[in-house]
C-alpha cells in the first residue's frame, strides 16, 4: 500500500543528525539532503541520536528538509528516535510530518534558552520577556503540528469515554464532557511524573470557560466605546470574579493577588483574541471530521453527497463545539511544554494505564514538565 511508505522510515533514503547539532552537521547533511531531495519526492528518514546543540542549525536541516523545488514539489520528513533526542534534537523530532521513538530511545525536551556573562535588572526583564516570546512562538508552531496527531488520538480514545465516565463515577468523581475524558484517557497514558500535564491544561481550559461566563453575562458592550474603556469593564469585572474565587479574607492585591489579576487579564484576553484563533478555521476544516459521533458521521457523509455546503454547515454546529476546546487544550499543553525541562522515555509518549483519581488540582497551575511533544511519537 502505497501510502504505508507515508509513515514508515526507509533507511535507503534518510540522513543521521548524529552528534552535536551545529555548523559542521549542517555542512556535513547539506549535499545528502540535496541529493534526496534531488532523486525523489518520496519521504526522507530523519535518524536521530543526537544531544542537542544550536537550535539555529536544528531549523537550517530543517528547511533544507522541508524546501520545495524549482515544481513545488516537497519531502515527506519522518523523523526517528534511535537513541537519543535532546534539546534541540527533540524539537527536530517533534516538528517532523511524522514522528516515531525506538522503545529504547530518551527524549529530553526544554523551553528556549538564553545566556549572558553579566544580566543586569534591566537586561533580565529583555531576556525573560524574549524567552517567553520565544517559547510562545515555538509552543504555537508546536500545537499546529501535533494537533493532527492529537485529533487522530481523540478518534481512537473516543470509545473508551463512557466507561471513563463509569469507572469515574464510581470513584466519585464527575466526568462529563468529552474533551475531560479525552484528558484523563491521555492523563492515564502518562508515568505519574507526567500525569499534572493534560489536567492542568484541562483546568486551566475550564477555568477560563468560567470566567469569561462570568465577565461576559455581566460585560455590556458599546460600539461607541474605545477599546480601552471596555478592558477597564472587563478588568472591574475580573477582580470581582477573583473575590468571589480566591475569597476575601485570604486574597489581596497587595500580597500577590496584582500579579494574578495581570495573569489571569492576560490569560482571558489570549483565550478569547489571541493568534490560535486564526487556526480554528482550518483545523475545523481539516479534522472536523474526526470529531463526529458514528452517527453523525452517516449524516454528514449523506450531505456531502448532496453538496459540500450542507457538509460544512453539520461541522460547523456538530464538530466545533469539541474542536475550538480541543484545540485550546493543545495549545495551553504545548504551552506548559515550554517552561521547565523534563527526560522521557519512548513510553512515556504513548504507553497504557491503569485508571486512577482525577480531580481539579488545588491553587494555581504550578506544574510545569515538559510532556511527550511527541504525544505523536507513534505509528498506525
Amino acid at each position: 500500500m502505497p501510502i504505508l511508505k507515508e509513515f514508515r522510515e526507509n533507511a535507503r533514503r534518510s540522513i543521521l543528525v548524529g552528534g552535536d547539532i551545529d555548523e559542521k552537521l549542517v555542512h556535513r547533511l547539506t549535499p545528502e539532503i540535496c541529493r534526496l531531495r534531488s532523486e525523489s519526492s518520496d519521504p526522507i528518514t530523519v535518524y536521530i541520536n543526537s544531544r542537542g546543540g544550536f537550535t539555529v542549525c536544528a531549523e537550517q536541516i530543517r528547511a533544507l528538509l522541508t524546501t520545495p523545488d524549482q515544481e513545488g514539489r516537497l519531502c515527506r520528513v519522518v523523523t526517528v528516535a534511535t537513541s537519543r533526542a535532546d534539546s534541540a534534537a527533540a524539537r527536530l523530532l517533534a516538528l517532523g510530518d511524522y514522528a516515531i521513538a525506538y522503545p529504547s530511545a530518551a527524549i529530553h525536551c526544554h523551553g528556549s534558552r538564553l545566556s549572558d556573562e553579566e544580566i543586569t535588572s534591566d537586561k533580565a526583564e529583555f531576556l525573560a520577556a524574549s524567552l517567553k516570546k520565544s517559547n510562545d512562538e515555538f509552543a504555537l508552531r508546536l500545537a499546529r503540528r501535533i494537533f493532527a496527531r492529537m485529533a487522530f488520538h481523540f478518534a481512537n480514545l473516543r470509545g473508551t469515554f463512557e466507561d471513563i465516565r463509569k469507572s469515574t463515577r464510581e470513584q466519585g468523581k464527575a466526568i462529563n464532557s468529552d474533551l475531560e475524558c479525552f484528558a484523563f484517557a491521555i492523563h492515564e497514558k502518562l508515568s505519574s511524573d507526567f500525569r499534572k500535564l493534560p489536567q492542568s491544561a484541562f483546568f486551566q481550559h475550564e477555568l477560563l470557560v468560567e470566567m469569561s461566563h462570568f465577565i461576559f453575562g455581566k460585560l455590556k458592550f458599546s460600539e461607541k466605546d474605545p477599546w480601552a474603556k471596555t478592558e477597564v469593564k472587563l478588568l472591574k469585572l475580573l477582580l470581582d470574579f477573583e473575590l468571589r474565587k480566591r475569597g476575601s479574607k485570604t486574597w489581596s492585591l497587595s500580597d500577590g493577588g496584582i500579579d494574578d489579576l495581570s495573569l489571569d487579564f492576560k490569560s482571558l484576553a489570549d483565550y478569547l483574541f489571541g493568534p490560535h484563533k486564526k487556526e480554528l478555521e482550518e483545523h475545523l476544516k481539516s479534522f472536523g471530521v474526526l470529531f463526529l459521533k458514528p452517527e453523525v458521521m452517516v449524516e454528514f457523509k449523506q450531505r456531502r453527497e448532496e453538496g459540500h455546503h450542507r457538509a460544512n454547515e453539520l461541522l460547523e454546529d456538530k464538530a466545533k463545539p469539541i474542536v475550538e476546546p480541543m484545540w485550546y487544550f493543545v495549545v495551553s499543553l504545548c504551552r506548559l511544554l515550554q517552561n521547565g525541562e523534563y527526560g522521557l522515555t519512548a513510553k512515556d509518549a504513548y504507553s497504557g494505564g491503569r485508571l486512577r483519581s482525577w480531580g481539579a488540582p488545588r491553587g494555581q497551575v504550578t506544574s510545569r514538565r515538559r510532556f511527550v511533544e511527541t504525544l505523536s511519537v507513534t505509528g498506525p
